[in-house]
């Protein structure tokens, strides 16, 4: 299942410029003919799996949980999906204007959203994704190094400087 669909294709993209990117030869496709337009549906489509591919290699999500999102999550998720299917859409065209910025900016949106999937910069809000990443630190107290025995902790004061604890007087 595509996470966006071609009207939200439509919303965000000129429908001129999809018509032109998704026919072969050169006749505009527009209106209910663009809606059912096969292609334009398989690269929804291949920009959802994309997704899919990223979050799942991160092991940041599940396909259910980004199935589940609502609200802003889902409309930045449908977001992605048109950035990226975007994308695919000028790579298929491959005798298009290599240096258009249109064409080098859908490229670098796409290439970035996904590496922020991948690296954990772009996170939704599934309870179990915001909590992974926050660092957790413990504090050893004196009692606990002194039972542990260790070797470093033995030789001090005679190999190495005395461990100074906090409010601890000097020995």
């Amino acid at each position: 299942m595509a996470y966006a669909t071609v009207a939200d294709m439509v919303v965000r993209y000129d429908e001129r410029i999809l018509g032109e990117l998704v026919s072969d030869d050169s006749t505009r496709i527009v209106g209910e003919d663009l809606e059912d337009n096969a292609k334009l549906l398989a690269i929804l489509n291949t920009a959802s799996g994309v997704i899919n591919a990223s979050v799942l290699r991160a092991k940041r999500y599940t396909v259910a949980d980004l199935e589940s999102l609502t609200g802003v999550d889902e409309a930045t998720l449908v977001d992605i999906t048109c950035a990226i299917a975007w994308w695919y859409l000028w790579r298929r065209k491959p005798q298009a204007e290599t240096q258009d910025p249109i064409r080098e900016t859908a490229q670098k949106d796409a290439e970035q959203w996904l590496k922020d999937l991948r690296s954990g910069e772009t996170i939704f809000n599934v309870e179990d994704v915001k909590e992974a990443g926050l660092p957790e630190g413990k504090i050893i107290d004196r009692a606990t190094i002194i039972s542990r025995n260790m070797w470093s902790e033995q030789l001090r004061g005679r190999l190495t400087p005395m461990r100074r604890f906090p409010n601890t007087p000097p020995q």
